[in-house]
Order: C-alpha cells, then sequence, then structure tokens
C-alpha cells in the first residue's frame, strides 16, 4: 500500500529537521516554512516542503559527544606534599 499522506505535520517537520516543534511552528510563522492550518494545526504540504529543503540551507546536526580530559596529578606537586607516586 502506497503511502497517501499530503501533509507534514509539525512534528514530522520536526523530526525530519531534527529540530524542536517550538522552532519549526516559528518557522511557519514567519513564513519560511510554507503551511496551512487545517483543523488548528499546521500542515506542511509534502511538494512544498522538498521545494523548501532544496532551496534552503538547512543541516541537521549531529549531537556531540563530552570528552572530558582525565585529571592527571603533578609529580611536582605530589614530592612538595611528599604523597607517594602512583605506579603507572
Amino acid at each position: 500500500m502506497e503511502n497517501s499522506k499530503k501533509y507534514y505535520s509539525s512534528h514530522d517537520i520536526a523530526k525530519i529537521l531534527g529540530i524542536s516543534y517550538n522552532k519549526v511552528n516559528k518557522l511557519v510563522k514567519s513564513c519560511e516554512i510554507p503551511a496551512y492550518k487545517i483543523g488548528g494545526q499546521y500542515r506542511v504540504d509534502k511538494e512544498d516542503f522538498n521545494e523548501y529543503m532544496h532551496n534552503s540551507k538547512v543541516v541537521k546536526k549531529e549531537k556531540k559527544k563530552t570528552v572530558r580530559e582525565r585529571y592527571v596529578r603533578k609529580p611536582e606537586l605530589e614530592n612538595k606534599w611528599n604523597i607517594p607516586l602512583l605506579p603507572n
């Protein structure tokens, strides 16, 4: 069975673009994404959305994993306080 859905909801657009639902609504209200209000909710025509994607510079951001450096005790501080050095 073929998907006959002609419109995307704001939630669909948010998932596709990797942005929040509120950001999608701001884009719709500022007319950056063409949309129609159907039944009190915004709907974006698939063809209009594809054209928007083709003409815009929207890039889905990937989440970066935070990497922290390990704390290494400086040998000069250990000797100052007479703390024995840990074996490597």
